[in-house]
């Protein structure tokens, strides 16, 4: 694929570096970006934004200079394309000689649900953004299964890409697995139709077939997103009192650390794609997933977890599964392999990359078009005697011979328009008289 180096490239995103959501897969992007050429940026548009300002939180890219906060924005205003993916300022909206891609991160039926019940009005923007954004080149989802969705509401400009993710990011977890303590994590975002609620039932079956020493194995379940202070009371409610202490909310914290300190993910897929950050996550660090969704592809663990004994019960043969060493790590080598070889930014990206040259080409096309109709004539000897009086008028047969000399010469761009301007300062013809009896003489 032809790149077109040295191209700056800015994208507008939440800089959140320990969140499974709009930023890693922003953070993705921007590091294949980097890879092949492009001079590529993340502009956080959170003023002040805490995670920029604590050193604890800055990762690899915003200590390669690549994250600005948008107080400090020297870089928008000369970008090649701006991205836009969870915030873009008003100015880039309306200034249609700025090329723009659009990145529809949320989930379709949240977008609709947010909405109607009183959110703001994305999926409304959304429908009418081709028509009002022309200069919005592309719009991009990042999961197949999204297409049906958002075919409804776009047309010619929908690129629907395979998932992707920079496998660097994540790397074999450690093999500390205890016989004697089912770690267990769920890792999705803590957000309307998504919240753990069946997995809180289900983990409690466990725990209570461990108090009756029917499950030798200690269960304890580690809650990745949310920490303790800001649990609502109504998850307490439907936790039993004695179970309590085995429930570990974790607050925010590095995928890998969290993949490193559990044994199985668990994740309520629900309306979630199926290809979720934390599946390509999971799998690349090895870490066996029990997904909520009957028909998951990418765990032999799956259940609806609707039906909360059958969900348990899933768990459970999970665990029974990592009791062998040489399996267990056997089967954590093959889980990051077939992520790599599904979900590798390097390969899954060109679709994009192919689009950011596409629009790179149609900019350049329109810049040289327009530099060669600016003044083609700039160059050229005047057709008539600079000492021409206008209030005489041109010698009309004088004229006549120099235009037809230049069009033989296939330079007639700028010479009919001198010519007729010309004439046109005569008493005796108009422009439009000119014109005619012009190209009346030239088809002689």
């Amino acid at each position: 694929m032809k790149i077109s180096t040295g191209k700056k490239i800015v994208h507008f995103c939440n800089y959140s570096p320990i969140d499974s959501g709009i930023y890693p897969e922003t953070r993705d992007l921007v590091l294949e970006e980097l890879r092949r050429g492009y001079d590529a940026y993340i502009l956080d548009h959170v003023v002040q934004n805490k995670n920029r300002l604590d050193p604890a939180l800055h990762d690899d890219l915003f200590k390669m200079g690549r994250v600005i906060g948008i107080e400090d924005d020297r870089l928008s205003d000369t970008a090649d394309l701006i991205c836009w993916h969870s915030f873009l300022p008003e100015k880039f909206r309306n200034d249609q000689t700025k090329n723009l891609v659009m990145f529809l991160h949320g989930m379709p039926s949240f977008v609709f649900y947010n909405e109607l019940y009183g959110g703001d009005p994305v999926l409304s923007f959304l429908k009418t953004a081709e028509k009002n954004l022309p200069h919005c080149h592309f719009f991009f989802s990042l999961w197949p299964t999204h297409e049906p969705f958002w075919e409804n509401i776009f047309r010619s400009k929908l690129v629907v890409t395979k998932p992707i993710i920079d496998c660097d990011c994540i790397q074999l977890k450690k093999d500390n697995f205890d016989p004697n303590h089912m770690r267990l994590v769920v890792m999705d975002t803590w957000r309307g139709g998504k919240e753990p609620y069946y997995i809180f039932n289900a983990v409690q079956r466990l725990m209570a077939l461990h108090a009756k020493g029917k499950l030798s194995a200690k269960v304890t379940l580690s809650i990745y997103g949310q920490g303790a202070d800001q649990v609502q009371p109504v998850w307490r409610a439907i936790i039993r009192d004695e179970f309590e202490p085995c429930f570990k909310y974790m607050g925010r914290d590095k995928p890998q650390a969290i993949f490193d300190q559990n044994d199985i993910i668990l994740t309520q897929v629900g309306e979630i794609p199926t290809e979720s950050r934390v599946i390509r996550e999971g799998l690349l660090a090895g870490m066996p997933i029990v997904s909520g969704f009957a028909f998951d592809p990418w765990t032999d663990f799956k259940h609806d977890c609707r039906d909360i004994s059958g969900y348990a019960d899933q768990i459970l043969r999970c665990w029974n599964s990592l009791q062998d060493q040489r399996q267990r790590n056997h089967r954590r080598r093959l889980r990051r392999q077939r992520a790599m070889d599904a979900f590798d930014i390097r390969r899954n990206g060109d679709a994009i990359f192919d689009c950011y040259e596409k629009i790179f080409a149609r900019a350049q096309n329109k810049r040289t078009t327009t530099a060669e109709t600016a003044d083609p004539g700039a160059n050229r000897p005047p057709i008539a005697p600079a000492n021409l009086s206008p209030a005489n008028g041109p010698d009309y047969e004088k004229i006549k011979n120099l235009l037809r000399a230049n069009c033989n010469n296939g330079q007639s761009g700028n010479c009919f328009e001198t010519v007729l301007a010309q004439m046109a300062t005569t008493k005796t013809m108009t422009k439009e008289e000119a014109l005619i009896r012009l190209m009346m003489d030239l088809t002689n």
